[in-house]
This record gives structure tokens, sequence and C-alpha cells, in this order.
């Protein structure tokens, strides 16, 4: 009965195992091995204006084993689709809601890009989505298709290296067809500080002028990365503020990393051809060897509707 009992419980602990125990059983490795499995999901096809920003293009789902943490280090992405590449103004990653690499455009007959990633780490045992985001030219040809694939595991780095199984979504894979008109955007141009920069609360640590090109522009977030080398909680209760310090948006706690997500509550309505100047205020908790400057690093990182 003991032998029965024992048989028993090992059988069910066979059939509850977690999917990265599965996938390691699979691959052939072990509870010792790092393994990384990534797969490639399908989405419907869409269309979208020319000129639209933060466009999914592709979903990735990670997974990690059950030995270790696995920290991403760059994705590599080849351009599928019967539309050209140079239609595709750049490619980011996005994770949990913040940009996690610099664009990249693609380049070459193939439209390759390499995206080098900042703070992926699947957790041990655990999946993570991991999506990639585009921008597409106003000047795109109209009803191009375009969709991104990783090809083949090694476009997928990992730091330390670890073994990399991929699922491809194939045929599968969705396509992003551009269509007109063009789409309205905001462009944005750093202004000089009216202060040296110092330790202290309510600094000013960046102003903007913001203009909306083509169309009315509902602003509703803006992100800022520190080009200094401040980071994390040398940087605190941050906010956004027009030139005549009405307030836009929440306070933020401090960077993360080196940069700040700001929402603008309610959203910035910016008329065609208008002119808004807005300014970020933050305490500076760094020390004097700290530096702070606080940029808009890409079009993408200014968070826009189209103006009812």
């Amino acid at each position: 009965m003991l032998l029965k009992r024992f048989l028993a419980v090992m059988m069910c602990m066979a059939v509850s195992a977690s999917p990265a125990v599965a996938a390691e059983e699979a691959s052939g490795t072990t509870d010792a091995t790092p393994l990384l499995t990534v797969q490639e999901l399908s989405r419907p096809n869409g269309s979208v204006p020319l000129g639209a920003q933060r466009v999914a293009l592709l979903t990735l789902r990670a997974t990690a084993s059950c030995a270790a943490d696995v920290r991403i280090a760059s994705l590599t992405l080849e351009h599928r689709g019967l539309g050209s590449p140079q239609d595709i103004a750049g490619v980011y990653v996005f994770q949990n809601g913040a940009r996690r690499s610099r664009s990249a455009v693609p380049s070459g007959k193939k439209g390759i890009a390499t995206l080098h990633l900042r703070g992926i780490t699947v957790p041990a045992c655990k999946t993570m989505s991991i999506d990639i985001l585009g921008d597409i030219s106003s000047n795109a040809a109209a009803s191009g298709e375009h969709a991104f694939s990783l090809v083949w595991s090694g476009n997928v780095v990992t730091d330390p290296v670890v073994p990399v199984t991929l699922n491809l979504a194939g045929e599968a894979a969705s396509r992003t067809i551009p269509v007109g008109p063009s789409i309205g955007s905001v462009t944005a141009e750093s202004l000089s500080l009216p202060n040296t920069l110092s330790y202290g609360s309510a600094r000013t640590v960046a102003r903007l002028r913001l203009t909306a090109r083509g169309s009315d522009q509902l602003i509703t977030a803006i992100t800022f990365v520190n080009d200094g080398s401040a980071r994390d909680a040398e940087l605190q209760n941050l906010f956004l503020e027009t030139s005549g310090h009405s307030r836009l948006s929440p306070t933020t706690a401090s960077l993360d990393g080196d940069r700040v997500r700001i929402e603008l509550q309610p959203p910035l309505l910016v008329k065609r051809n208008e002119v808004r100047l807005v300014q970020l205020l933050g305490d500076i908790r760094a020390s004097r060897r700290k530096t702070v400057r606080l940029i808009i690093q890409q079009a993408s990182d200014i968070e826009a509707d189209e103006g009812r």
C-alpha cells in the first residue's frame, strides 16, 4: 500500500509540471541548465494611417526555465511582407508599458534591425510578454504589407549566453498595412534652462516648445530620458506644468533608471500649428559629480492622439 501511494504522488507531480519544466524536458536540459523559450505570437492584420507611431508589429512571449533568471541583451529582427522596409521609420521594444530600447531603422534589402534592450530579465519559471512597436513613415507606400520576425534563435542574444528555443509565427504572422492620408504629429524643441542646475527642490530640469503639425493633437504622455549620469532617486517628485505654472500632470516619485514617463491629466490639446511651452520640475538629490540633462530621445516618446 505504501508503495502504491508513493507512485501515485510521483505521477501527480509529473502531471502538474510547469510550462518551463516541460520546455526543459522537451529540450533535454536539466533543472541546472538555464534555458529561454521565445514564441512569436500572431495577431489579426491591421491597417494604420501614414505617419502612425507606436504601431504593434510583433508580440513575443519569453519563458525562462526554472534554473535561473535570463537577461535578454538584444533582439535582431528581419522585415517580412510585400512593402519596402524603408516605409518603417523605426522599430523599438516596449515591455510593461515602457520603452526598453532605442529606435532602430530597418536597413538593407532584408530590413534588418538590431535592438539593444534595457532592463529586460525574465524571472526563472516565469513568462514575460515583449512588444515590438514601430513608427510608419508619413511617406510610406499605401497598401504595402509589413511584418517582422526573429527568423532564427541566434537573433535572440542573452547575457550570459543560454540556449534559446524559438517558435516562429510563420505565415500566421500579422501584416500591418499603411493607408492614407497621413496623420498629424507633435514636434518638440528643447529650450535652455533659466538657471544652472544644482541640488535642491522644485528645480526646472527641462523646457520644451511643442508644436502640432498637420492637425490638432491631444498629448497624453511624454517620456524624458536623462542624457546625464543621475539615475533613479537622484531625481525625485517630477511633474509637468505650462510656462504660466499651470499644473499638467500628477507627481511621479523618481526616475526609473535613466527616464521618466509623465502622464498628462487631462491630456493637453495643441491645435494645428499652435506652439505651447511646457516645463518639467523636480527635486535634484544627486551629488555634484552627477549630471542632469533631460531630453526627448525619439519622436514617439511624445504620445498623442488626433485632437477632436
